[in-house]
Parts: structure tokens; C-alpha cells; sequence
């Protein structure tokens, strides 16, 4: 599978790189850095969307579902239903945006939630404070 992403970047290089020979700065309203950039170095290619597969783009770069959801679950999804969105970058990595829900917790939820349970602790404390009886003399 890498061997064929890396001969099609090969050869898109090949031709970028002929088709800046004859570029004239003073000639042209093309961005040549973005452009040369898109013709070495490529651009992300979705594979995911919204937890579902777009099956055009992986016929497009040869990928089987199984091989994206094998990379799905080393990035912590258990499927594509647990993926916002998916691309393969242009050195072959698969980037992965898990849905919110399935992201993991961090240090400011978790501090988020004790606060959350202090507040409820605090709550209970005051509703369940019992007066000592009165005595009358």
C-alpha cells in the first residue's frame, strides 16, 4: 500500500517539476508556492466523514476499509461511527478527529467534574444537617 502512494507521489513530482520549468513570475497570477507545495508534498485526501466511509476517495488511493479501521483503532475509535473526520495526509499518515463524545477526558474536564461533585457534596451537607432539639425551660 505505501509503495503505491510513494510511486504516485513520484511521479507527480516528475511532473510538477516540469511544468515549473517554464514558469514566468511576471506572466502569471498563479501562487507558485501553493501550488509547488499541492505538486511535491500533495494534500489530505478524506476518507471519513461524519462516521461514514466516502468509498469514492478509498477506491481513489487503493485502500481497503479494513485497513483504515485497523488505523481507526490504533488512534482509540472502536469504528468509523466513533470518527468526525479521517483523512490520509500526504506522507501517508491517516489523521484522525474523534467525535466529542468519543474523545478522551482531560485534565480540565476531570478538574470540571470535581468541582461539580464539591458542589453537590456541599448541597447534600446542607439539606440533610440536622438542628439540635430545642429545649424549653
Amino acid at each position: 500500500m505505501q509503495d503505491a502512494l510513494e510511486r504516485r507521489r513520484v511521479g507527480v513530482r516528475l511532473v510538477g517539476s516540469a511544468a515549473l520549468q517554464d514558469y514566468d513570475p511576471r506572466r502569471s497570477d498563479v501562487d507558485v508556492p501553493t501550488v509547488a507545495t499541492r505538486l511535491f508534498e500533495g494534500t489530505d485526501v478524506p476518507l471519513i466523514r461524519d462516521g461514514r466511509f466516502l468509498d469514492r476517495f478509498l477506491r481513489r488511493e487503493g485502500l481497503r476499509r479494513a485497513d483504515v479501521e485497523a488505523a481507526l483503532r490504533a488512534k482509540g475509535a472502536d469504528g468509523a461511527g466513533d470518527v468526525a473526520e479521517a483523512g490520509l495526509g500526504p506522507g501517508g499518515s491517516i489523521v484522525v478527529w474523534l467525535k466529542p463524545t468519543r474523545r478522551p477526558a482531560t485534565r480540565a474536564d476531570i478538574d470540571a467534574l470535581h468541582r461539580r461533585l464539591d458542589a453537590l457534596d456541599r448541597a447534600i451537607e446542607a439539606t440533610t444537617r440536622v438542628d439540635p432539639p430545642r429545649t424549653t425551660a
